[in-house]
């Protein structure tokens, strides 16, 4: 991103995040321990990184080369996170962009795919999701973003994401005062289908916000729906592949026709969402067509 960004003649400062990359402890991988099942770690993470964001920008200021007027930040998922709370407290930025970020960070937490293991450590401690969010409340974006504040943010969000749940990306933008959306049909992994795209139109953002020109949203990105998945057949049992989604009923994908690839061979199914990773329908095979059901991870 920092290349397609200085290709457009803007500067990129990378800051990594506490925990990650060059800031990982011996022992341990990039951002493990960024986010545990504990309030009071995760509150000093996200202040060292907007510390971190702070400093980085008094830098920037004693730099000739830089012009300290035009001055954005973007992240990605935790970071497209930290970046809305660093938005939202620093007036120096001026322009923002979220990759695949929300808001609500104790929702976040409550509904998370990804955070299982420390939901369940918070509950141990006694830890509520009302306890959560108000412990919370001191590095929660949605507490210091405002309505009025006009300066130009852009939120990438994906439709089907389960790590960070669309209803955070829906309490992020509807925290930010001057905001475009951009909905990719994917989970939080599907991005990476379409990353020059997604770098594109995040550059495309900066350059246009920094000359003063008018920035719009694409109406739509395709990224394809890639599921990781089983199949449950009758006379044929379990079977595990993967998927592509060849149509959709509607946005949410209420109702869907999959085309599966399973060691078996090919599969077809047609069928009815009827909660989170469930699908219930028609499955066509090779040689016949039966009910059937489809429990599904979409990257």
């Amino acid at each position: 991103m920092a290349r397609r960004l200085a290709k457009a003649g803007i500067a990129g400062v990378i800051v990594e995040l506490p925990y990650h990359l060059h800031r990982t402890p011996p022992g341990k991988r990039s951002g493990e321990l960024a986010v545990q099942g504990d309030p009071a770690s995760l509150v000093a993470v996200m202040t060292q990184a907007i510390q971190d964001l702070r400093r980085t920008v008094d830098w920037i200021e004693t730099r000739d080369e830089f012009d300290s007027k035009r001055i954005g930040i973007m992240g990605t998922s935790l970071g497209g996170i930290v970046g809305a709370l660093a938005f939202a407290v620093e007036p120096r930025f001026v322009a923002y962009t979220s990759v695949l970020g929300g808001a609500g960070i104790s929702d976040i937490f409550w509904a998370s795919s990804r955070l299982v293991r420390e939901r369940e450590q918070l509950r141990r401690k006694g830890v509520t999701r009302a306890s959560l969010t108000e412990f919370l409340k001191p590095i929660e974006p949605a507490e210091y973003l405002r309505k009025d504040d006009q300066r130009p943010s852009y939120v990438i969000a994906a439709r089907h994401d389960t790590v960070m749940p669309a209803g955070t990306y829906r309490k992020l933008i509807a925290s930010l005062g001057n905001v475009q959306a951009l909905w990719l049909d994917a989970g939080h992994f599907g991005g990476f289908f379409v990353q020059n795209s997604v770098m594109n139109t995040a550059a495309k953002f900066f350059e246009q916000t920094f000359k003063g020109e008018e920035f719009v949203a694409p109406v739509r990105l395709y990224a394809p729906t890639v599921r990781i998945l089983g199949t449950l057949v009758p006379g044929a049992g379990l079977q595990v592949g993967a998927g592509l989604d060849v149509w959709k009923s509607d946005a949410q994908g209420s109702i869907t026709a999959t085309f599966v690839l399973t060691p078996k061979g090919p599969q077809g199914i047609i069928g009815t969402q009827v909660s989170q990773g469930l699908t219930l329908g028609v499955v066509i095979l090779p040689k016949r067509t039966t009910a059937g059901a489809m429990w599904s991870f979409i990257l």
